[in-house]
């Protein structure tokens, strides 16, 4: 039953992305990210994927270009596809990456809205149909042995990421100033935090505490935790990652 709550989940984050602009795609972006963290079945195919496969090797592997025209190919392997487009996600959402020249230069239309559709048929859906083929079946197209990286989260780093998640934890409990839903939303992401941090991924910290720390951008009462951890996160080169 589960599974298919899960797909229906992704089915609705789907639609939404139809349903949406490009102009005003941000909020529908941030939920999608959101979801992958907080689902459980979802969380567990990201992590797999990110760390099995770089995505700034697959990004680079995406760009291929002929006759003076770059195009953006999403890789066979479907894990590929979703380390590779998960990390797009984040750098839209982050605004690394900007989403507008991304779509328009990589999907041209006569108009903005056919080039936001083009990007959603070459883009999204078919890293909707890859999580939901690894969700129902497990199933991978056959590819290259995936690139392990070497690069590991210091436990020292680790502790004190620990520490001031534990201390943001408490704020985000104690605090009035903090709705309901923003509350709910931040505890599911700290959780994705901490296993996480037991994972010791770098690219894949930086993606959960980026949307912690967005869940959090209106609120002011928890500002000496977060920024305690950003500084962590940058003096171990987390931040600077991808």
């Amino acid at each position: 039953m589960q599974q298919k709550n899960t797909l229906d989940i992704l089915n609705e984050l789907i639609a939404s992305f139809y349903s949406s602009r490009l102009i005003i795609v941000d909020k529908t972006i941030s939920k999608f990210l959101k979801t992958l963290v907080e689902n459980k079945e979802l969380f567990s195919i990201l992590t797999e994927c990110v760390n099995a496969y770089n995505y700034e090797t697959e990004y680079q592997n995406a760009l291929t270009t002929t006759d003076s025209k770059t195009s953006f190919l999403l890789p066979r392997s479907r894990r590929k596809t979703i380390a590779l487009v998960s990390g797009l996600l984040y750098e839209f959402d982050n605004k690394s990456k900007n989403i507008i020249d991304f779509v328009t230069t990589f999907f041209p239309a006569e108009t903005t809205h056919e080039s936001y559709i083009n990007f959603l048929d070459g883009i999204i859906m078919p890293f909707s149909d890859s999580l939901a083929m690894l969700l129902t079946t497990n199933y991978d197209l056959p590819d290259i042995a995936p690139e392990k990286t070497n690069e590991i989260f210091p436990d020292v780093a680790k502790e004190q990421c620990t520490y001031w998640l534990t201390q943001l934890s408490d704020s985000i409990i104690a605090s009035n100033k903090i709705d309901e839903q923003t509350r709910s939303d931040a505890m599911e992401l700290i959780k994705g935090m901490f296993h996480a941090l037991e994972l010791q991924n770098p690219i894949f910290i930086k993606y959960v505490w980026i949307g912690l720390k967005n869940t959090l951008k209106l609120d002011k009462s928890c500002t000496r935790e977060i920024q305690e951890i950003n500084n962590v996160l940058y003096n171990y080169a987390v931040l600077n990652q991808i």
